[in-house]
């Protein structure tokens, strides 16, 4: 199923003239949309963007492929909203809706023609506000636009992009710790475990970051490992600043640190807050840590879907920690959601479907202490992933070419006689011996009769050197 974001992908920064009328404006984009989404560009009926929604009812093609939507606070991404001629876009206007600004009275909107630059623009968010007539759902993605889908993918809510990797086929989530103790630190590309499958993985706990305590591990850490790629740890601090978050028996809980002992849990870690708790939201921050609620920076988040799932979440637009909350919020039923240390250790590396391999989602470089992991055991039933093929891999190969079915000795080392005659080469041969004696034989000229004669003689002898060479090469291939 197509997604808004993809059709986003495909045609952000384009200049597009659909209709080849003044330029690339903001009916255009929608022409181009309908098109791309195998509909087919249709007039507006007004030669105004307004008349799509003015005459939606009467617009076969509308009621067809749409759901009208008329109230502004129940948009999703993907929404084609209209606005009238002498609204906040005084010409009228038609974009895609991305997402609500922090003041709901405004969205973010992608299409052509808007941003008040001189000239014409092509495809790009902008925000606008929200006086909108109202809104076209394309049927296709109505029932699914906002919802996660498996493995990795990129979303983007009030204009900032986000990765998400959700797990499916029970992935389970493990804590992987750097090689070497307490001050030990890794680039994320350097954990593995022998005994995992690994498919995603983030950046999770604090460390020190400058003076002789560099690499200190900071907060509750229960981890496993295989003693070369990542080290089994189980840090337990008695400080009640510190937030000790984990997982066992399938049930996430938390507490302080200092209530906390436990290794055998299937992981723990010391987040900086917790923002969803049994479905319920909270905001309960770690007091071991600086607040950043104000702060603008990349965040890393991880989520459980109420359906049981776990899925990792980073920003690569610079947000508040609050901002990711309300864009993992926006694409499904959330169970638990923490967030842990961001910056430049936010960080995803994850396997990606498409390209069948790890890709660096979000990455910047710097070495950190541990890392949260979505993996199944190797010794589970692991469903492969799909094989799809590449634009330079055909998926069905040329017909061979099926040469003359070679004679060769019998196991006996007797000639196979019945191959032999139903070769089309001896019987080729014969027809042109017996036209060349014909000739010979029916002509009173001598030069006649003697070229005949050798024609004649020259199809037997043509016959079997064909057949000597392919008999020697039958047992050169049997030999070898």
């Amino acid at each position: 199923m197509k997604t808004p974001q993809d059709f986003i992908s495909e045609y952000n920064g384009k200049i597009i003239d659909e209709d080849g009328a003044y330029g690339s404006q903001c009916v255009d984009g929608y022409r181009v949309f309908c098109n791309w989404a195998g509909i087919g560009a249709y007039p507006t009926g007004t030669n105004y963007a307004d008349g799509y929604w003015y005459l939606r009812n009467d617009t076969p093609k509308s009621v067809m492929n749409f759901n009208f939507i008329t109230n502004a606070n129940q948009l999703q991404k993907g929404d084609w909203c209209f606005w009238a001629k002498g609204s906040s876009c005084p010409g009228s206007h038609v974009a895609m809706f991305v997402g609500y600004a922090d003041d709901r009275n405004y969205g973010y909107f992608f299409g052509e023609n808007q941003g008040y630059q001189n000239g014409f623009v092509g495809f790009q968010t902008v925000k606008i506000k929200l006086d909108i007539l109202g809104a076209f759902r394309w049927k296709e993605w109505s029932d699914g636009n906002m919802k996660l889908i498996d493995g990795l993918q990129t979303v983007v809510y009030q204009n900032a992009t986000y990765h998400v990797y959700k797990s499916y086929n029970g992935m389970k989530m493990y804590m992987l710790s750097a090689v070497g103790g307490d001050h030990a630190l890794q680039d994320i590309t350097e954990y593995d475990d022998d005994n995992l499958v690994i498919y995603a993985m983030g950046n999770c706990n604090y460390f020190q970051m400058g003076n002789s305590d560099y690499g200190m591990h900071y907060g509750v850490e229960v981890s496993r490992g295989d003693g070369i790629h990542s080290q089994e740890n189980q840090f337990f601090p008695p400080n009640e600043k510190y937030i000790a978050y984990y997982q066992k028996n399938d049930e996430a809980n938390y507490m302080r640190a200092n209530s906390f002992y436990d290794p055998h849990v299937q992981f723990a870690c010391s987040p900086y807050s917790v923002r969803i708790h049994k479905g319920i939201d909270i905001n309960d921050i770690s007091t071991a840590f600086t607040n950043k609620e104000d702060y603008v920076t990349n965040q890393t988040a991880y989520f459980r879907l109420k359906t049981g799932e776990w899925c990792i979440a980073v920003s690569e637009s610079k947000v508040k920690p609050q901002s990711i909350v309300n864009a993992m919020k926006s694409l499904a039923d959330i169970e638990e959601l923490f967030i842990v240390d961001g910056g430049s250790s936010s960080q995803l590396w994850a396997w990606d479907r498409s390209s069948r391999e790890m890709k660096k989602a979000l990455y910047t470089g710097r070495p950190i202490p541990n890392v949260l992991c979505l993996a199944k055991p190797k010794d589970s039933d692991i469903t492969p992933e799909p094989i799809i093929p590449t634009p330079d891999t055909p998926t069905v190969p040329d017909e061979p070419v099926v040469p003359d079915t070679p004679s060769e000795p019998d196991d006996d080392g007797k000639i196979d006689w019945k191959r032999k005659l139903s070769s089309r080469k001896f019987w080729m041969a014969v027809a042109a011996a017996i036209s060349s004696l014909a000739v010979a034989f029916g002509h009173e000229n001598e030069t006649t009769q003697i070229t005949a004669l050798i024609m004649a003689v020259g199809s037997i002898v043509a016959y079997i050197l064909c057949e000597g060479w392919v008999d020697v090469a039958r047992e050169k291939g049997k030999s070898e």
